[in-house]
């Protein structure tokens, strides 16, 4: 190629590295990848990947992290294949520490700076985390499963998260008040009210007291939705357990205590009697 002053582009590089890779020549691959280190045409995130995971088919996975690492210090910011070929390399070696360690790394950086698959959706990103879990067997912690479940929310994929959720407890896992508050906002986003209010019951009786974010999220869904019987139950339950609504809810539930006393010939409600109303019920914890 220098003999004739022809220079490649990325695609053109990239589909001689592919071929590499294919036919098991990684060394040469990697010499490739250093001369367009030195030139102007810079490798990118899908050129490391298939080397890297050319490297850990050769179970050559030191030399796969290295390059890992060097992606880091090119300002190249890794993605779920990285991370995939990496972790399945470390298990496939038997070094179960190291890879669930990656794992994690993985979803943290991942979800911390919004790197998705290239070409692909958030779902399926989420997806291929899964895989990779179930694939080599790793075992994340509840602060993993707690953002792949944010995650999955967000998604909109609900009937992913309750088997998700109901997985938690064979995997010797306790969801924590964090766990079922994401799930209560993602359900409560879904205008789910019903079913974020009976977890916030059985989150009760699992053993996980809620929290003054739990109640305010769903006090808040209900008065979205100008369900209004139910908010007073709740904000019962909540002034009882020596929690008081956030400012934003405050302001929701000034509108509905204004509302009901027009409605009863009780003129405009002020802050300062809408406080009376309230007042009563946390005055019965004291």
């Amino acid at each position: 190629m220098a003999e004739t002053e022809y220079q490649p582009d990325g695609y053109s590089y990239g589909t001689i590295i592919n071929w590499l890779c294919k036919m098991g020549n990684t060394g040469v691959t990697v010499r490739m990848l250093r001369k367009m280190e030195k030139g102007s045409c810079k490798p990118n995130v899908v050129v490391y990947n298939m080397i890297i995971d050319s490297l850990c088919k050769d179970r050559l996975v030191t030399e796969a992290l290295e390059l890992h690492l060097e992606m880091a210090n090119q300002g190249i910011a890794p993605n779920v294949i990285t991370y995939s070929c990496l972790i399945h390399g470390l298990y496939s070696l038997g070094l179960w520490k190291e890879a669930t360690r990656l794992f994690n790394e993985m979803v943290d950086y991942i979800f911390a700076y919004n790197i998705m698959l290239d070409g692909l959706g958030k779902s399926q990103c989420l997806a291929a985390l899964l895989h990779v879990i179930e694939s080599n067997k790793l075992e994340p912690n509840i602060i993993t499963y707690n953002i792949l479940i944010d995650g999955l929310c967000k998604a909109g994929k609900l009937k992913s998260v309750r088997e998700l959720f109901r997985s938690l407890t064979s995997k010797g896992l306790q969801p924590s008040v964090t766990t079922f508050n994401i799930i209560i906002n993602g359900l409560c986003h879904e205008e789910r009210l019903d079913e974020a209010n009976e977890l916030l019951v059985k989150m009760e009786e699992n053993g996980c007291l809620p929290n003054d974010v739990t109640f305010n999220m769903i006090l808040r869904g209900f008065l979205e939705k100008k369900r209004n019987l139910e908010p007073m139950q709740l904000l019962r339950n909540m002034v009882e357990r020596g929690f008081w609504p956030c400012e934003s809810t405050i302001s929701m539930l000034e509108l509905l205590f204004t509302a009901f006393f027009c409605l009863t010939g009780g003129g405009k409600i002020t802050r300062k009697t809408q406080a009376a109303r309230i007042a009563p019920m946390k005055g019965q914890i004291q």
